[in-house]
């Protein structure tokens, strides 16, 4: 659902910024990324203005990934710096990754500490992103340390990956929708 969402991009990243440090309650949900070729310019405030925000419910990152004909458009260093800002943020309830390197699964590492702090998130999609095995060992022990989550999508992986991951969400009583499409579960 797109309604009330705003991409930042490069005609409204300074505004942006300031409804993000102001608190402002129209902003509740946030893509990241999507055709601008623009971010922002200083990750680490921009991570910590999202941390003290409580408005925002929804943060949807796409297509933070290199391709053969660009460079890599988002480091991991400015990942980092991003979500050890946004770590205090208690409002976000929805996360969405779609077509981003998360670096082998380091950036689900770094959010462990919001994952598990964080008790109102409630839904977390990672669909065409590049996990790797280790990632997907750091979101297993993500998912087994917090239990608010009521909807979970992972798409793209392998059958024998993701049996760690399914064993982790086996303790979510809370867990109501879980969308395996488009991996290679197979009959196994």
């Amino acid at each position: 659902d797109d309604d009330g969402l705003i991409d930042a991009d490069s005609s409204n990243y300074g505004k942006l910024r300031r409804q993000i440090e102001s608190d402002d309650p129209d902003l509740v949900k946030l893509r990241i990324g999507h055709d601008d070729e623009y971010f922002p310019d200083d990750w680490d405030r921009f991570g910590k203005a999202i941390g003290i925000n409580s408005h925002l419910k929804e943060l949807r990152f796409l297509g933070l990934a290199a391709t053969p004909f660009r460079r890599e458009r988002v480091t991991k260093e400015d990942f980092e710096k991003f979500f050890r800002g946004l770590f205090q943020n208690r409002s976000i309830q929805k996360m969405s990754f779609v077509n981003c390197n998360l670096f082998a699964g380091e950036i689900i590492r770094i959010l462990i500490p919001f994952f598990t702090g964080n008790h109102n998130f409630e839904s977390l999609e990672i669909s065409l992103c590049d996990l790797g095995r280790n990632g997907l060992r750091c979101l297993s022990v993500a998912l087994s340390e917090f239990n608010s989550l009521k909807e979970f999508a992972l798409s793209s992986f392998g059958s024998r990956t993701l049996q760690e991951v399914i064993k982790a969400l086996s303790g979510h009583s809370r867990l109501r929708t879980l969308n395996l499409r488009e991996n290679n579960i197979g009959r196994n």
